[in-house]
């Protein structure tokens, strides 16, 4: 029953969101810690305080949930992170700085595209290093982009994946 971060949603996608959000509510955590991909918005300091205004996607989330947390600092025990951020410098920036975080983590959609980067491959090279979990889902076009031969078959593919990645490949 512990704490989920949920790190999704922006401007051009709020509505990833409250779907991240809700599956985190769903799947029985005893706390979810929403951080929105919202530019130029901070809601928390470091020490925890209110930082100013919330983002409109923080908004609507709690709007919709009132029991999920708007806060970038709280320490989590698992996190997702990626739906609807977009692929804007700052959504690319903020998904690498999710994973430093050693808790289990999911990339899921957006923070995909990060992985097709040299330093999100190192990320995730350091995180399998590490021994810290990390699940990727790609569909069939982000499993393409990111480079995976899809060669033999969806799940020879995710294994050659996985391995090269040192991260659990759902596809």
């Amino acid at each position: 029953r512990g704490v989920v971060g949920v790190t999704a949603g922006s401007p051009d996608y709020p509505g990833a969101a409250l779907l991240a959000v809700r599956g985190a509510r769903a799947s029985g955590a005893g706390m979810v810690a929403f951080t929105s991909g919202w530019p130029g918005f901070a809601t928390r300091r470091p020490d925890g305080r209110a930082a100013g205004p919330i983002d409109p996607v923080s908004a609507m989330v709690v709007s919709d949930s009132p029991d999920v947390v708007p806060s970038a600092s709280r320490a989590v025990d698992a996190r997702c992170v990626g739906p609807g951020l977009g692929t804007a410098s700052a959504a690319m920036d903020l998904v690498l700085r999710e994973m430093s975080d050693p808790a289990p983590m999911v990339l899921d959609a957006s923070a995909l595209a990060v992985l097709a980067r040299q330093d999100g491959r190192r990320a995730l090279a350091d995180r399998a290093d590490a021994g810290w979990v990390t699940v990727l889902t790609p569909h069939a076009g982000e499993f393409a982009r990111l480079g995976f031969d899809p060669a033999g078959g969806r799940l020879a593919a995710a294994r050659r994946a996985a391995r090269e990645t040192g991260a659990i490949i759902v596809s």
